[in-house]
């Protein structure tokens, strides 16, 4: 609550509901207008393929989910299109 956004590291929320509860914590503790980013690792599979589509979600749903960090992997021209 300094004034700046908070960055959540995905790499050890390994199941939704883990992600989900400490996003929702996160959230509780911020000052009103506060974001978040989340880092996403894309190089791993499993996480990416529920946290990604999970995080679009959740800022569907009011979370302040101000962006999104694709890290440790690239992906294809045609992957990152979709994601943007």
């Amino acid at each position: 609550n300094a004034g700046y956004h908070v960055e959540l590291a995905g790499g050890g929320l390994s199941r939704p509901a883990i992600f989900r509860e400490r996003l929702g914590k996160l959230v509780r503790l911020l000052n009103p207008g506060a974001g978040i980013v989340l880092n996403l690792l894309y190089l791993n599979a499993k996480q990416w393929g529920f946290q990604f589509p999970l995080a679009l979600a959740m800022r569907a749903d009011g979370y302040p989910i101000e962006s999104i960090t694709v890290a440790a992997g690239v992906p294809s021209l045609d992957v990152a299109n979709d994601i943007i």
